[in-house]
């Protein structure tokens, strides 16, 4: 599959497209400093950035799926920000304009719904120190919702750098916080997901599985 990745060059972003790259896929990586990738077989990095309408649309030519996991530094993160309303919405309008239907997004536990499964220490600290970026992925949720795309949101809980276990625990609805999720098996779920029609519409609260 010919994969668009936006958001390649933080942490989740790399560890996803290296697992790409080892599943067979090819990658076009759409990074603000393409000097931030290394090469490899079967990927290509373009230059570009999310408020840029035209390296957008470009760089959605030619492809079959898109995976946006577009982020702000900590602690940017308490700030007002439109990076992820706004950066998605380009990502959406260059989807429908080079007419790629598959999206998924990633988004975070706590945002929504979500935020009334969390305990009281978790809802604490998304008030404080992820308002900002919670508040502006709310409208991007929304924007994936109304987009008329094939989408799936992720909601993955408190990532970590661990080694990944190739398990997760996913849930559609409501229910408990879930555990912390190396990056690792984070990026397995959204490569799983990309192909299986079960989470097309459809928003997954993501964490590790447990037992």
């Amino acid at each position: 599959m010919n994969l668009l990745v936006v958001g390649s060059t933080g942490p989740l972003g790399r560890e996803f497209v290296r697992q790409a790259l080892s599943a067979g896929h090819i990658v076009r990586a759409f990074a603000r400093d393409p000097s931030a990738m290394q090469p490899e077989p079967r990927l290509e990095v373009v230059k570009g950035d999310v408020f840029d309408q035209p390296s957008l649309d470009a760089a959605a030519r030619g492809q079959q799926a898109a995976v946006c996991m577009v982020g702000v530094p900590f602690p940017a993160t308490r700030l007002p920000t439109n990076v992820f309303s706004l950066g998605t919405q380009n990502v959406i309008a260059a989807l429908k304009a080079a007419i790629v239907r598959r999206l998924i997004v990633v988004s975070s536990f706590g945002v929504g719904e979500s935020r009334r499964d969390a305990e009281w220490l978790y809802r604490v600290f998304f008030a404080l120190a992820l308002r900002g970026a919670y508040a502006d992925k709310l409208l991007q949720e929304q924007a994936v919702r109304e987009s008329g795309l094939d989408y799936t949101i992720v909601r993955p809980t408190r990532m970590t750098m661990g080694a990944g276990t190739g398990r997760y625990a996913e849930r559609l609805g409501p229910g408990p916080i879930l555990s912390p999720i190396a990056r690792a098996d984070v990026a397995r779920f959204l490569l799983h997901a990309l192909e299986a029609r079960e989470y097309v519409g459809k928003t997954v609260s993501l964490g590790r599985a447990t037992g």
